[in-house]
C-alpha cells in the first residue's frame, strides 16, 4: 500500500457526497441479483416494527433476486416462514454456488471477529462486474464525543467487537481482493443524540452544524466495493473484437479525414467497430457522416449515438456503454491513424495479458510550421513519446488521443473522470482515470509501434491565445486532484507559494536580461495556470453549482449508467453482422 493513495483517499472523503443509507442502498441495488448479509438488525421484532427502514425490506422490494443469510438460526426460520427468502449460515465460512451482481453487508463488519474472512466472502460471491456495499459506523462521529462528554458513554450496539473508520476500512480493504471503488457519507435513522436535559439541546443542535462543517464528523459511511481483477484476458482467440470510439462535436471535416484513416486499417474489417458519438453538434456533421457511409459502404462496421449532455465524459461512456468489443480504443476527431494503429494496440494486448490500458505514440501535426516558440509546448497539444520501447508499468500516464482500455476494466473503475466540456474542462479527465488504473493496482502499456496524429492548425493552436487556454484547464486539473483526491492545507499552500514565486522569479530574470521572448510567451502561459489554479480551487471548495455537478456522478461507467440509444449507419458486408463474425470475441 502506497501511503500517497491512502492519502488521497482520506482527501476525497472529506468532499464525499452525503445520503440517506437507504437511499443509497436503494440505489445500488435496483433491479439486480442481491445477496444481504447479516440481515436480522437488533433484534426480529425491531426489524418487523420498522419495516419501512429495515435495509433488507428495501432491499428486498428494489432488487430482481434477493437472498438474505444471518446467523440467527431461530430468527432465520421465522422469516422464512413469513416467507422471505433467508439462509441460516455463518457468514465467515458462506460459499454458495451463485454469483451475484451486489453484495449488501449493511452494520455487520462491526459485528465479526474476522473482517477479511467477511470481505473474502463477498468477494468469492461477487461476480467480475459486481459491486459490495458496505456500511458501518464512524467512531470518530461528533455525537459520540458528545454522548461521551454529557451522558459518560457512547450509546453502540453492545455487540460490536471492532471500529472502522475510513483509513482502516481502507487499509483492511487493501488487503484483500476487493478495492474501494466509490466512498459515502450516510444518514441514518437513529443519529444518537445527547440525552442529558441541559447539554443535550445544545450538543444536540452543533452536532450536525460540524458534521457539515466537517465531514469526518459524520455518523455513518459507506465504501462501494469491486474485484481487483489485475488480469483479464482478452481472448484466446488472434483477433479480439475492438470498439474504436470517435467522440465528435462541430467538427464534420476533421472527422471524416480521421475515419478515412480508419477505413484503411491493416486490421480485418470484420473485427472491429467504429462508433461516433456527436456531442449535440450543431454543424452538419450528421449529414456528411451520411455521405461518408454511402462512399465507403460494406468496408467499415460504422455506428453513430448523439449524447445531448455537455461534456467528453458522457461522451466517451456512452461509447463505451455501446461498444460490443472486449477492448476499446478511444481516439480524437482531430487526428489521423497509422494504418496498424489498432493492430499495434492489439499485439500489446497479446504479449502482456496482465495489461488493462494501453497507449500509443501522438505526434502533432501542423498544417503548416508554427512559430518558433510554439514547438516546445507541443507536449499541451497532446504530444506523448516514451522513446522507442513498450513500456510496461503501473502508474503510467497515456494520452486521451489515443487511450485503448479493456471494457472489463473501465467499468472496475467507473470509467474517465470529467473533462472537457466546451473550450474548458471541469475535471482531469484521462488523468484521474490513470490515477484509478493506478490505485486499482492495473498495469499500463505505452507502444511506439503505431502513432495518432494530432492535426493542429498553426494559425488557431499555435497561438498564444489557445495555449492560455490550455493552461488554464492544466491549472483546471491539478485544482481538481488537489480538492477530490490530495487536499493538504500544507501541500497547497506550499504548492501556491512555489507557482508565485517560479512566476515572479522568471518575470525578475526576463526583465534583467531583457528576455522578451520569455516575458511575451513563458509568463502569459504560467500566469494562465497559476490564475485558474487558484480560481478551481476556490470554486470546487465554495461553488455549490459545480460541486453539485461532480457529486451527482451521473457521469460514472456503472452498470446504471444511461445512454442514449445507437444507431448502423454501415456495415462490413463480408460478415453480415458483427455478433455473428467468428475473427474474434464480442462482449454484448
Amino acid at each position: 500500500m502506497r501511503v500517497s493513495q491512502l492519502q488521497n483517499f482520506i482527501a476525497s472523503t472529506r468532499l464525499a457526497p452525503f445520503e440517506h443509507k437507504r437511499d443509497w442502498v436503494r440505489s445500488n441495488v435496483k433491479g439486480k441479483d442481491v445477496l444481504d448479509l447479516g440481515v436480522v438488525a437488533h433484534s426480529l421484532d425491531f426489524c418487523l416494527k420498522h419495516r419501512d427502514t429495515w435495509l433488507h425490506e428495501i432491499i428486498k422490494n428494489n432488487g430482481s433476486y434477493v437472498l438474505g443469510v444471518d446467523i440467527l438460526e431461530l430468527e432465520v426460520n421465522e422469516l422464512r416462514r413469513m416467507g422471505y427468502n433467508v439462509l441460516a449460515a455463518d457468514v465467515l465460512t458462506l460459499r454458495l454456488d451463485r454469483k451475484f451482481d451486489v453484495v449488501v453487508c449493511g452494520d455487520l463488519i462491526e459485528h465479526v471477529t474476522n473482517p477479511g474472512a467477511l470481505l473474502e466472502t463477498i468477494s468469492y460471491h461477487l461476480r467480475d462486474d459486481g459491486k459490495a456495499l458496505v456500511t458501518t459506523p464512524n467512531p470518530f462521529a461528533v455525537s459520540r464525543l458528545f454522548n461521551i462528554l454529557a451522558d459518560g458513554w457512547t450509546g453502540i450496539n453492545t455487540e460490536h467487537v471492532s471500529w472502522l473508520c475510513p483509513q482502516t476500512m481502507f487499509q483492511l480493504v487493501e488487503r484483500s481482493q476487493l478495492f474501494v471503488s466509490d466512498f459515502c457519507w450516510l444518514e441514518t435513522d437513529f443519529p444518537m443524540p445527547t440525552r442529558a436535559r441541559f447539554w443535550g439541546r445544545i450538543f444536540n443542535y452543533w452536532g450536525p452544524v460540524l458534521a457539515r462543517k466537517n465531514q469526518l464528523l459524520r455518523n455513518d459511511f459507506g465504501v462501494l466495493l469491486r474485484k481487483a481483477v489485475t488480469d483479464v484476458p482478452t481472448s484466446n482467440i488472434d483477433r479480439p473484437f475492438v470498439s474504436v470510439i470517435l467522440p465528435t462535436y462541430n467538427r464534420a471535416d476533421y472527422l471524416i479525414a480521421a475515419l478515412g484513416s480508419l477505413v484503411v486499417q491493416d486490421y480485418p474489417p470484420s473485427c472491429f467497430e467504429v462508433i461516433v458519438v456527436d456531442n449535440a453538434s450543431t454543424d452538419d456533421t450528421r449529414d456528411r457522416l451520411h455521405r461518408f457511409t454511402q462512399e465507403v459502404s460494406g468496408t467499415i462496421n460504422l455506428r453513430y449515438a448523439r449524447e445531448e449532455r455537455r461534456g467528453l465524459v458522457f461522451v466517451r461512456h456512452t461509447g463505451a456503454v455501446h461498444a460490443r468489443g472486449e477492448i476499446l480504443i478511444f481516439g480524437d476527431d482531430d487526428a489521423v491513424f497509422d494504418k496498424n494503429w489498432i493492430s499495434a494496440v492489439v499485439e500489446v494486448y497479446k504479449r502482456f495479458p496482465e495489461v488493462g490500458a494501453v497507449g500509443t505514440k501522438i505526434a502533432v501535426q501542423w498544417n503548416r510550421e508554427p512559430d518558433a516558440w510554439v514547438r516546445p509546448y507541443e507536449d499541451v497539444l497532446g504530444k506523448l513519446d516514451y522513446g522507442d520501447e513498450i513500456v510496461v508499468k503501473r502508474g503510467l500516464s497515456i494520452y486521451g488521443g489515443s487511450f485503448s482500455v479493456k471494457k472489463t476494466i473501465l467499468y472496475q473503475v467507473n470509467g474517465f473522470n470529467p473533462g472537457q466540456r466546451g473550450a474548458y474542462i471541469v475535471g482531469d479527465s484521462e488523468t484521474g482515470l490513470c490515477r484509478k488504473l493506478a490505485n486499482a493496482g492495473i498495469l499500463v502499456a505505452w507502444t511506439p509501434a503505431a502513432t495518432m496524429w494530432h492535426i493542429q492548425r498553426a494559425e488557431v493552436n499555435g497561438t498564444l491565445a489557445d495555449l492560455k487556454r490550455r493552461f488554464r484547464n492544466n491549472g483546471i486539473a491539478d485544482a481538481y486532484l488537489a480538492t477530490f483526491y490530495d487536499w493538504r492545507r500544507r501541500n497547497v499552500a506550499v504548492d501556491l507559494i512555489k507557482k508565485s514565486s517560479s512566476i515572479l522569479r522568471r518575470l525578475f530574470w526576463a526583465i534583467r536580461y531583457r528576455d522578451w521572448e520569455k516575458f511575451r510567451y513563458v509568463i502569459p502561459l504560467e500566469r494562465a495556470h497559476y490564475l485558474y489554479y487558484v480560481k478551481y480551487l476556490w470554486l470546487y471548495r465554495f461553488s455549490r453549482t459545480i460541486r453539485n455537478e461532480i457529486s451527482k456522478k451521473d457521469w460514472q461507467f456503472t452498470s446504471n449508467y444511461q445512454a442514449p440509444a445507437v444507431e448502423w449507419l454501415a456495415e462490413h458486408r463480408k460478415e453480415a453482422m458483427l455478433d455473428k463474425h467468428h475473427g474474434g470475441s464480442v462482449i454484448p
